[in-house]
């Protein structure tokens, strides 16, 4: 019985696990066609599903860092042509999701 249990336990777990993967995977088609809030969101759901996923927990930091990093390099070769509004624009994105992020 005992062994049974530790069985059931583990096949849980995988089958968890697996579910949390599904979640990752959308959220990288999600961040391929550059629709990083989406990604996050879609992140942030699976973790409120899965709180203890770590591939989610994961993903999740590494989808905000990334979404920031290539808005205010977008931000900055706009700055660069002159499109100052545009660049606001991307600024504030990068600062919806890192309000302390000073290069923003």
């Amino acid at each position: 019985m005992n062994t049974s249990l530790g069985a059931f336990v583990l096949a849980a777990g995988i089958l968890l696990s697996g579910c949390a993967q599904f979640v990752r995977d959308h959220a990288s088609t999600q961040v391929k066609e550059g629709n990083y809030e989406a990604a996050i969101q879609t992140l942030q759901e699976g973790l409120e599903r899965y709180p203890e996923s770590a591939v989610l927990r994961a993903g999740l930091h590494s989808t905000r860092s990334e979404a920031v990093s290539r808005w205010l390099s977008e931000a900055g070769r706009l700055r660069a042509t002159a499109k100052l509004e545009q660049a606001e624009i991307v600024l504030q994105r990068a600062l919806r999701l890192e309000p302390q992020n000073e290069r923003a």
